[in-house]
């Protein structure tokens, strides 16, 4: 089997922005008088909001606030982002180098919105849209993670066969949809997940971050010989 298609992840896997999405996350869930620690929303974190908030406060709870929570959050992540920056993980741009030098096809497959994803060009002055041939976000979806929707569709747009695609992800949530959808699963421990709860939720090799990838990734590509790091 020969991976010539790569589908990725944005917060945690190439962008160093999972602490910021809990500190977001809760001083949204504070607004409303709710009640959430930041350990328990850390755990929900790879999940798009309309996945993330009913796991944490229940579906009755989030019919009244969800909407509301999710837009809270934005702003909350904005401002957070503003103060203190954003930073991609070391080596992430030439992790995506090497993929295209070896003709793989990429697409970045995130619950964000392109609003998120405009937000963040702004902030770091990275323009995404010139590193992978397809972007998907959440509005191309009906669920996002760990619903398979986002990684489908990005297989969709890639045209290429689901056996020759592998999803690069930090969360165990990123880890379900790819096995939801058929597909292969690479784990990074740079979204602060162990490699045993990436490796149970479906990760077939396990890496620190971009840097151990991109150091790995002539083995990755021959999937017969790879070994958890």
């Amino acid at each position: 089997m020969t991976f010539c298609a790569f589908v990725f992840d944005l917060d945690g896997t190439l962008l160093d922005s999972n602490p910021l999405h809990v500190r977001a996350w809760c001083a949204a869930f504070e607004q409303f008088e709710l009640e959430m620690t930041e350990d328990r929303i850390a755990e929900e974190i790879g999940k798009g909001g309309d996945q993330l908030v009913p796991s944490l406060i229940g579906k009755e709870l989030d019919k009244k606030f969800g909407k509301k929570l999710g837009k809270a959050h934005d702003k909350e992540f904005e401002k957070l982002a503003a103060r203190n920056g954003l930073k991609f993980f070391p080596d992430w741009d030439r992790l995506l180098k090497a993929c295209h030098e070896r003709d793989a096809r990429l697409a970045l497959a995130t619950s964000s919105d392109k609003k998120q994803l405009d937000f963040i060009h702004e902030i770091t002055s990275i323009d995404l849209w010139g590193f992978f041939d397809e972007i998907v976000t959440a509005a191309d979806v009906d669920q996002t993670k760990p619903s398979p929707d986002l990684f489908t569709v990005a297989v969709q747009k890639l045209r290429q066969p689901r056996r020759n695609c592998v999803v690069v992800g930090d969360t165990p949530h990123d880890c379900t949809a790819a096995l939801k959808a058929k597909l292969a699963a690479v784990g990074l421990r740079s979204g602060g997940h162990k490699t045993k709860t990436l490796q149970s939720a479906g990760a077939f090799v396990v890496y620190n971050d971009c840097t151990d990838m991109l150091r790995n990734l002539p083995t990755l590509l021959d999937p017969a010989k790879s070994k958890p790091a």
